[in-house]
């Protein structure tokens, strides 16, 4: 992690030192397999590992921002070719998260419930678009995905209003 970054040079645009992280995490250590292709007991080691990342990245107050995601695809640039994700952390809240964050701030103001909560709840009535559910969590496909294989993971044992 970069936390002694300088400023940038003059610029006619607006910027900021580059403070943050970039983390590879290597899924397995078998270049065949997948995420789609690990055991759950993997997949949750997995996500208590990135979980534990963000934590940890989180705890640097220059950090406003962390993102665990899989990195697969010579689409995409990539050129390990085990199944592998990356970390980012940044000093900021990108436009698209912090405009979501400001919807959800909005939305508890006026019904006292999250906006999550309630989507997730509307979804399990609709029954549609539910790819999996059980007590915990629900996967399901969001109204308005934006990819075609766009899929959202929720916890459901948090209170409706730390959704």
């Amino acid at each position: 992690m970069v936390t002694t970054a300088t400023n940038a040079p003059d610029c006619i645009v607006e910027t900021l030192p580059a403070n943050g992280a970039c983390e590879v995490l290597v899924f397995t250590q078998d270049d065949r397999a997948s995420l789609l292709s690990l055991t759950l007991e993997h997949l949750d080691l997995l996500l208590q590992v990135w979980g534990a990342r963000t934590e940890v990245l989180s705890e640097n107050t220059q950090i406003q921002y962390v993102l665990p995601f899989e990195n697969k695809g010579v689409e995409v640039g990539v050129t390990l070719h085990h199944p592998h994700g990356q970390i980012y952390s940044y000093p900021f809240v990108p436009p698209i998260p912090a405009r979501m964050l400001e919807q959800q701030q909005r939305y508890y103001q006026e019904h006292k419930r999250g906006l999550l909560a309630d989507w997730i709840q509307k979804e399990i009535a609709y029954n549609q678009r539910i790819i999996d559910e059980d007590a915990d969590a629900i996967a399901f496909v969001a109204v308005y995905a934006r990819y075609p294989y766009e899929v959202w993971v929720a916890n459901k044992l948090l209170p409706l209003s730390q959704i």
